[in-house]
């Protein structure tokens, strides 16, 4: 008695079909996945073929078939290796892999960015960027922004066309100016690609200006001729000029987190209407106190003055 294993055959017939598609998709430079899981069932249709050949083949003889388990396990093996990458490819899992393992961290400057400030303009409200932000006061009557960024690109010319994307936002209501940033958030990661670290601001000197929610702020208030307002700062620091003529109110949870060179008195503890935590008031005056500088501040705040 003769005994026939089927699968065998397919499996070879199913291997050389499988490069044969990857070669041609490497040459084309396109993705043999689809391919591949595109025409899987036509395993079913060579394994039922193997079956009626050897049948016919082995008409009139005594002869036992059995199937080859080990050839049909590696082809479904494949098959559902497949439909696999095809399900990551669909929801972007393997294109973000490949720019992960391909990608290289440039550090760049953000291109920059200016928006002219008419006479109409009073006072200019910043959104901070998650990242550590400089502002700077200027005699011209032109906001400017730039900063320094990481970014995880291919190639060092992909990186500069990806920072092109990334903009500052200046909308005006009145006599106010609102600027706000699309700089994505600090970190790193398969879906963040832009890590800002550092963002510098031109401002008008002589406008009001309102700073909400930032981590890190330094101020060269060189040019300040208006009053201003830094609400929700974790670590602040404010550089003044020799002949400023500023006061400085700052509100802090802590007054021991207070610093600088200028002198600082503390007033008697008090607490906000309404909520559980109170603050110390603290000011500090420089000339005759002509502008206002308001700091909310959750944590060091640290004013200094030329000698």
């Amino acid at each position: 008695m003769q005994r026939r294993r089927m699968g065998t055959l397919t499996l070879g017939v199913f291997l050389i079909v499988l490069g044969i598609i990857l070669v041609v998709a490497r040459i084309n430079g396109k993705a043999a996945v689809n391919t591949v899981v595109s025409w899987w069932p036509l395993f079913l249709v060579m394994l039922g073929g193997e079956v009626l050949w050897c049948s016919f083949a082995a008409k009139g003889e005594n002869t036992r078939f059995s199937f080859d388990i080990f050839s049909i396990l590696i082809v479904g093996l494949i098959v559902f290796f497949s439909l696999g990458m095809y399900g990551l490819t669909e929801i972007g899992v393997v294109s973000r892999l490949n720019k992960l393992v391909s990608a290289q961290e440039y550090y760049l400057q953000t291109p920059v960015r200016d928006a002219v400030v008419d006479d109409s303009i009073r006072k200019v409200v910043l959104t901070s960027p998650y990242c550590r932000l400089i502002i700077r006061t200027v005699a011209e009557k032109e906001i400017t922004v730039y900063g320094t960024a990481s970014v995880m690109a291919a190639s060092m010319e992909a990186a500069k066309e990806m920072l092109q994307n990334v903009e500052v936002n200046c909308r005006q209501a009145g006599d106010t100016l609102y600027v706000s940033f699309n700089y994505p958030l600090s970190g790193s990661g398969l879906g963040n690609d832009i890590r800002m670290y550092e963002c510098t601001i031109t401002v008008p000197g002589d406008l009001a200006v309102e700073v909400n929610n930032t981590n890190s702020l330094r101020v060269y208030a060189d040019k300040v001729k208006a009053n201003w307002l830094i609400d929700g700062v974790a670590d602040g620091e404010i550089r003044l000029p020799p002949d400023a003529d500023v006061s400085i109110e700052a509100h802090m949870s802590n007054p021991e987190l207070l610093g600088g060179n200028v002198e600082w008195k503390v007033s008697e503890e008090q607490k906000t209407a309404g909520s559980i935590y109170s603050r110390q008031k603290a000011e500090a005056l420089c000339g005759g106190g002509k502008y206002k500088i308001c700091v909310i501040s959750s944590g060091r705040l640290t004013v200094n003055k030329p000698d």
